[in-house]
């Protein structure tokens, strides 16, 4: 998404540079690992230039999608089964995570706007 919003800024004349840091597989929990190690995290094909904390404070826009590696978890993909159970520890999970991430975004940047991304969830609203 980041990338979409720089190229976007581009074509308008906006001078816009784009960090990614963007993992796959990564869970609210790491992300938050990341955010409070300044970890400087591998994007395509090269490491980013400065460490994620260092990003967030000199940001003016920050877009977080994360979640769904969190509740994927749940999912067997051998059998297609899920521990119904859990999901409502695990949402609670992710909603701590995120809530602890943007906490910790505004201590840093407490100027930077955040756009907090999410999912179309099919399942739930019957249009596929």
């Amino acid at each position: 998404m980041a990338n979409a919003i720089a190229a976007q800024g581009e074509k308008l004349g906006f001078g816009l540079d784009d960090q990614n840091y963007a993992v796959p597989g990564y869970t609210t929990g790491d992300v938050l690992t990341d955010i409070r190690q300044n970890g400087r995290v591998f994007a395509g094909t090269s490491f980013n230039t400065i460490g994620v904390t260092e990003a967030i404070a000199n940001a003016d826009l920050i877009t977080l999608d994360a979640g769904a590696n969190d509740f994927l978890a749940l999912f067997n993909l051998v059998d297609y089964s899920v521990d119904t159970a859990q999901i409502p520890v695990r949402l609670a999970e992710i909603g701590s995570n995120t809530a602890t991430i943007l906490a910790t975004i505004e201590a840093i940047n407490p100027t930077a706007k955040v756009y907090l991304m999410g999912y179309k969830s099919y399942a739930l609203d019957g249009n596929n």
